[in-house]
């Protein structure tokens, strides 16, 4: 299953699916805050038709003193542990097993299973001045191991509480 990416921060972007007739159908929609308290706050909605229109799929509380929230579905996440400056993040997902997603460069990810097998990978993009800007994407190799809204969560969280710490170590 392969995403596009409608900006390089996939904290505030749209991931779509190519169709076969070239078009891009958007699946999910991630957005965070504005504001002192906003920017703490990441929403990621299924985009569907019909009934299941704009299904609430997965949130993320940025918080420092009471720990960071993360549910899909409405079932709080258990993040396990974070390497040295958020450069890897291991998860117990809704079935049950260990995830972990760890960095693969300066704004990649891989997303790896206890055996070591690469389930997902998101490539961060890149903008440059003088060629062309290279579109951020997300590849899930093995959808029927994980639910997508586990997978595309995680990856939100992970890049974001990178960005953020981050920008506090450069602040300080």
């Amino acid at each position: 299953m392969e995403f596009t990416l409608s900006d390089l921060s996939p904290y505030n972007s749209t991931f779509s699916v190519s169709t076969h007739n070239g078009t891009s159908d958007p699946m999910f929609i991630a957005s965070t805050g504005h504001g002192l308290t906003g920017k703490k706050h990441t929403m990621i909605h299924r985009v569907g038709h019909g009934i299941d229109s704009n299904v609430l799929s997965g949130e993320i509380h940025l918080n420092i003193i009471a720990g960071d929230r993360v549910s899909v579905r409405g079932r709080e996440m258990k993040i396990i542990d974070h390497g040295l400056a958020w450069k890897s993040i291991e998860f117990i997902a809704s079935n049950g097993q260990v995830y972990r997603w760890k960095a693969a460069g300066t704004r990649d990810f891989n997303l790896e299973s206890q055996q070591g097998q690469v389930i997902a990978v998101f490539s961060g993009g890149s903008k440059h001045l003088f060629s062309p800007n290279k579109q951020a994407t997300f590849s899930i190799y093995k959808p029927e191991e994980l639910a997508v809204e586990d997978i595309i969560t995680t990856i939100v969280y992970a890049t974001r509480r990178r960005d953020v710490s981050k920008a506090a170590a450069a602040a300080s």
